[in-house]
């Protein structure tokens, strides 16, 4: 391939591929911007067929037959008339799936009172532009069944809900395909459009029109038979073809770099649609800026475009091939194979950070809208599913934060998870990525526990949990400023009873959850949970006493979590500080 660049100190900025004639001499192709067209969703299905045929590590972690069928299907046989298929038990084939932001309600959706009418037939006028592209779709990548959760769900029927959600994993990751509408905020935008060029805008984090050129494409040698059955090479006449010279970086003001992206694509702002990213063998995406297929083994534009898209941490399908493998690693244990149980734990971590950044329209919805990644991976985990963290690693989980100190969390109004968990709050959250081999726990957990809405839903809502832990409880007193301020004393109490007040020996770095924590809370205790091995740094919880003593499950007394802190010894001769320090009994609701 011939590329012509154009570089500023050492960076690439613009890179090019040709057009029409020139194809046959410079390969790269320009960006799919007709996305819904024949030729277009004829090249995604090449896409498609070429990842089934030529990608081993794909093949081998999809079905090894025909998968079974979730309970209701869109038949897209006739794309004008589409109809509610029902499965009989046990039956198989493909099908597709969509992925998309509702945004807004759908007035006709599948209800108690509709189910048996759509099963006749769906009037394609009523349905809203997003779900009819994605029915032409199906139909133009010749396939016949397609699952909407708007259609193939009985909305207002709680116990299909919680029938459907509990087989969610299922269904996105035994799609044959799922079709990502990535360019559509709500449902009724449709995501077929054609797309306007990248370079449409000349601002930060934009690109600038390609330039397009002439470009004499070389003549080439024909062999060509004569009359007289001899070979002979005839030299054609030169052809002009056009060259596009395309911006492959932006600069930023600051003097940094960098490539295009679609994070700022809706469907990567949604909570609902992570886990219909990650669970499936291969998208077709519908992205802002052109149509893009993704398997196991490649993200790329479909047709090979020069373009390629610049993948963000949350954009990046990190979850390990071991989650889709028919051989899991064994669980927590000695016999564990080394790596590839932390690796599983690592994509945990990532996806819970990706997951916290994303919106969601029902603050009820904050566990079950990661339910089926949650089912995933404890089908390798082997591990109790507490409210978003793993018994197995429940210390380090436990010790997640504020991504930005000075920005706090929110809390919902109505309660959704226990205090200790990242579910109980809204805004950017950080997680350790692995378990620290350098650390060891100061704590005994003694029970954790958590209270399910639904038991069929075993990864969905919580009305109740607790942790109880056999631990020091040290008090921390603010010395100055608000409550997240670094300068604190602390004062707790030896085995042999007697009281140590540090001041001056102990950095705390104290990261207090919620704003109205910081202005209120008065008394504070730190819960010490890990500390490396030489002793200098120990890191734990904050709590405070809960006020609603009626929540005790132990009889210990009662605590909520506030924030969370890192401690750092600055003088050696307290090296081992916390194993002098009384044990008590508290609980943590």
């Amino acid at each position: 391939m011939i590329v012509i660049r154009l570089h500023r100190n050492h960076e690439s900025l613009f890179e090019g591929y040709v057009h029409s004639a020139g194809v046959a001499f410079i390969v790269a192709r320009s960006p799919i911007l007709d996305v819904g067209s024949p030729c277009a969703l004829a090249l995604a299905r090449e896409s498609l067929d070429g990842c089934e045929r030529d990608h081993p590590n794909c093949v081998s972690l999809s079905a090894l037959e025909d998968p079974l069928l979730p309970t209701r299907l869109v038949d897209c046989t006739d794309p004008e008339h589409p109809h509610i298929a029902i499965t009989p038990p046990g039956k198989r084939a493909k099908y597709l799936a969509l992925s998309y932001v509702w945004g807004e309600d759908q007035p006709f959706k599948t209800t108690k009172a509709n189910v048996a009418d759509y099963t006749r037939g769906i009037d394609i006028s009523f349905l809203l532009p997003t779900i009819r592209d994605a029915i032409h779709v199906t139909h133009a990548l010749k396939f016949q069944l397609l699952w909407i959760d708007t259609l193939c769900i009985i909305q207002d029927s709680f116990e299909d809900k919680v029938i459907e959600l509990s087989n969610m994993h299922n269904i996105y990751r035994y799609a044959s395909l799922t079709i990502v509408a990535g360019s559509a905020a709500k449902v009724s935008e449709g995501f077929l459009q054609e797309r306007p060029p990248l370079g449409r805008y000349m601002t930060d984090n934009t690109f600038v029109p390609d330039v397009i050129l002439p470009f004499i494409c070389p003549q080439r040698q024909l062999s060509v038979r004569d009359s007289e059955d001899k070979y002979h090479s005839p030299t054609p006449p030169s052809t002009i073809g056009r060259i596009s010279i395309s911006q492959s970086h932006a600069y930023h003001w600051s003097g940094g770099t960098h490539g295009y992206t679609h994070a700022q694509g809706p469907i990567h702002l949604r909570a609902w649609c992570l886990q219909e990213y990650f669970l499936p063998a291969r998208l077709l995406v519908f992205s802002p800026h052109t149509l893009e297929f993704h398997c196991r083994e490649t993200m790329r534009g479909v047709n090979k475009p020069f373009y390629q898209p610049h993948m963000t941490l949350y954009e990046m399908r990190f979850l390990s091939n071991l989650l889709f493998s028919a051989g899991q690693p064994q669980g927590a244990g000695e016999h564990r194979p080394e790596g590839s149980y932390a690796d599983v734990l690592r994509a945990w971590t990532f996806t819970v950070m990706d997951y916290n950044r994303r919106s969601i329209s029902y603050p009820s919805d904050k566990l079950v809208a990661c339910g089926a990644v949650a089912a995933l991976f404890q089908s390798v985990l082997r591990s109790d599913y507490l409210a978003g963290l793993w018994r197995s690693h429940l210390l380090q989980g436990l010790l997640w934060r504020k991504v930005l100190k000075e920005r706090y969390f929110t809390r919902p109004a109505a309660y959704r998870a226990p205090s200790w968990s990242w579910a109980a709050v809204d805004g950017l959250v950080w997680m350790a990525p692995s378990a620290d081999p350098d650390q060891e726990a100061v704590v005994e957990v003694v029970r954790c526990e958590v209270t399910l809405k639904t038991p069929k839903l075993p990864f969905g809502e919580v009305t109740d949990g607790f942790l109880v832990l056999r631990t020091a409880l040290i008090r921390l007193q603010n010395l100055h400023g608000n409550g997240a301020q670094q300068s604190w004393s602390a004062c707790c109490f030896t085995d042999d009873g007697f009281e140590v007040v540090m001041s001056s020996q102990l950095r705390w770095d104290v990261q207090i959850d919620c704003e109205d924590d910081a202005d209120r809370v008065l008394k504070v205790w730190a819960v010490p949970l890990l500390r490396d091995r030489e002793g200098f740094e120990s890191h734990g919880l904050l709590v405070t006493l809960e006020s609603d003593r009626s929540r005790s499950h132990s009889g210990a007394n009662v605590y909520r979590r506030v924030g969370m802190f890192d401690c750092t010894i600055h003088d050696f001769d307290i090296l081992g500080w916390e194993k002098n320090l009384r044990l008590t009994e508290i609980e943590i609701v």
